[in-house]
Order: C-alpha cells, then structure tokens, then sequence
C-alpha cells in the first residue's frame, strides 16, 4: 500500500494541481497516503491482486 500510495504521489506531483482537502483542525502527516489526501484529495481504499 505504502509503495503504491509512493507512486502515485509521484504522479500527482507532476500532473496535478495542489490544493488543500484538510479539514481546518487537522495537520497534514508526512506520510505518502497523508499527503494524497491532504494536497490532492485521493484516497487509496484498496489494492487487489488477481
């Protein structure tokens, strides 16, 4: 999960506009799947593998 929440950071870095999708009272984390919510507005609910 973590590696891929990492890629696609990666990704929206390059190709997406930052905003800010917090919720006024909360602190953004450090971590990849933190900043995709926090900077991007994406969550990451599952990964599957077939």
């Amino acid at each position: 999960m973590e590696a891929a929440a990492g890629q696609l950071l990666a990704w929206a870095r390059k190709n997406l506009a930052q905003g800010d999708y917090g919720a006024a009272h909360e602190k953004p984390g450090h971590t990849p799947i933190d900043m995709l919510l926090h900077l991007y507005g994406i969550t990451i609910t599952g990964i599957t593998r077939e």
